[in-house]
């Protein structure tokens, strides 16, 4: 790969939580950036690999964050892109975990303080629903 650049500052607590799970490995990510009218900018997410014998496990985590940012839900979405590439003849898979500030899809301006806040809302909440599911696993494995 390229070289590795510093994460950025509002989403690095969520990769750093990220690859203390066992089987993922974080590949990049951003915080999201509002300043310009271009809404394709304003998803935060975090891109990362898992090997395909933890798929189950990953759909449990997955479930926990997505289902915590519910009662959110006209705030902030998060919504999971697993994508298929070939890289020298070689299918490769990664997921893209994106938080979406509320009305991202929607025609017209919107407020940039407001979806600042509203992505920062799905961060944490990203966090500390990956705090519970590793508090499970290592409970489990005790």
């Amino acid at each position: 790969m390229g070289k590795k650049s510093e994460i950025e500052p509002k989403i690095k607590p969520l990769v750093e939580i990220l690859n203390d799970v066992p089987y993922i490995k974080t590949k990049d990510s951003c915080e999201g950036h509002f300043e310009s009218g271009d809404k394709r900018k304003h998803k935060a997410f975090v891109r990362f690999d898992v090997h395909a014998a933890y798929e189950s496990e990953l759909s449990v985590l997955l479930k926990k964050i997505l289902s915590d940012m519910q009662p959110a839900m006209w705030q902030v979405k998060g919504q999971l892109l697993k994508r298929y590439q070939v890289i020298e003849k070689t299918l490769e898979t990664d997921y893209k975990l994106e938080i979406i500030p509320f009305g991202y899809d929607s025609v017209g301006p919107s407020d940039n303080k407001d979806n600042r806040e509203n992505t920062d809302l799905g961060i944490r909440v990203a966090i500390d629903s990956v705090k519970k599911y590793l508090e499970t696993i290592r409970k489990d494995e005790s």
